[in-house]
């Protein structure tokens, strides 16, 4: 990193990619190139981290291809000051073009991405795997996973029970054999605040387990209760036991607005109807088709009238698009929960 700092700091900014090799060739290896990648050193270059692990020309990764002709520019380089004839432009290597990013192999590559940043960097920098559910987060969620051991604590000390509904992202799974030979599981799950591991046990790890797959999103609703039965008669020789949290269901994040929303109503009035209005609303209904019921709550500032409008036409799906266009448009929503 010094030592780009230093050239950067000498020479200016580096123009693009092939600029970039040419003036690092010799100190850049393959190795500090992909850190390079991964972690976004070269997004300014205008080129997706993808194109440089595609093949190339010569059949090679651009990756490859690149780092070769920047050895190539350097040994180049380093004859052509010796050399009779100086730079010939014929004689000099030729910079390896850039693969083409076709539709076809157009992927949504942006887990591998940030998954890749995590690992390098120790933070995601370009996103967070969470960000396309921040509604379903703001709209379902009572609880940031890094605050549940504080409140796990403040339940125990004050006696009560409170349920818990959190969403995040898994980090690791491991599934472990106790001494008797019962599975059980130890999980780590992460959201915008922090992270939080759980162990599951018995019946809980055997019906949990097919969501907790690594990188998945899920939603977790559970209780902080007691961690087990006293009678009231035995609280006085015994104790109070402790309170923890205990998971009674967990679903995919990605399906929460269709298990937890009745219907979805969208509010206006009369001052906002024009064709143009009526337009954009139409687009963006059509681009968020969905399963839920959507109603429009139309009021008139005149007459004060309110008329309540049900659509036979259209359902929604409630997510962030269509939260954030009619956000744009200045439309008030609301949830009709189940």
């Amino acid at each position: 990193m010094k030592a780009i700092l230093d050239e950067k700091g000498k020479n200016g900014l580096f123009k693009d990619i092939w600029d970039f090799v040419e003036r690092m060739a010799g100190t850049i290896n393959r190795k500090s190139f992909e850190s390079l990648l991964y972690s976004g050193a070269f997004d300014s270059f205008g080129y997706a981290r993808k194109l440089y692990t595609m093949p190339a020309a010569s059949g090679e990764s651009f990756i490859d291809t690149l780092l070769k002709y920047a050895d190539l520019y350097s040994r180049d380089k380093l004859s052509s000051k010796g050399s009779l004839f100086g730079e010939m432009a014929e004689t000099k290597p030729i910079r390896p073009e850039m693969p083409e990013y076709h539709a076809s192999e157009q992927e949504d590559e942006t887990m591998e991405m940030l998954k890749k940043e995590k690992e390098l960097v120790g933070m995601y920098l370009s996103a967070h795997p969470l960000d396309k559910y921040s509604f379903e987060i703001d709209a379902f969620t009572n609880t940031n996973l890094s605050d549940l051991p504080d409140l796990v604590a403040r339940c125990d000390r004050e006696k009560v029970s409170k349920k818990v509904n959190a969403a995040g992202y898994i980090t690791n799974v491991q599934v472990l054999t106790s001494k008797s030979g019962s599975p059980w599981s130890k999980t780590v799950i992460e959201d915008f605040s922090g992270s939080y591991e759980f162990a599951l046990f018995g019946r809980d790890h055997e019906a949990f387990m097919p969501y907790l797959q690594l990188y998945t999103p899920v939603y977790i609703e559970g209780v902080i209760e007691e961690k087990y039965f006293v009678r009231p008669e035995d609280r006085k020789t015994k104790g109070n036991p402790p309170f923890v949290f205990k998971i009674k269901k967990i679903s995919l994040l990605g399906n929460i607005s269709g298990n937890l929303i009745k219907g979805f109503a969208i509010r206006l009035d009369t001052t906002m109807l024009n064709t143009e209005f009526r337009h954009k609303l139409v687009t963006v209904v059509k681009k968020n088709v969905g399963t839920i019921p959507l109603s429009m709550y139309l009021y008139d500032p005149q007459t004060k009238y309110k008329i309540e409008f049900l659509s036979r036409k259209f359902r929604v799906a409630v997510s962030d698009p269509l939260i954030n266009d009619l956000k744009d448009l200045n439309i008030p929503y609301s949830l009709i929960r189940k």
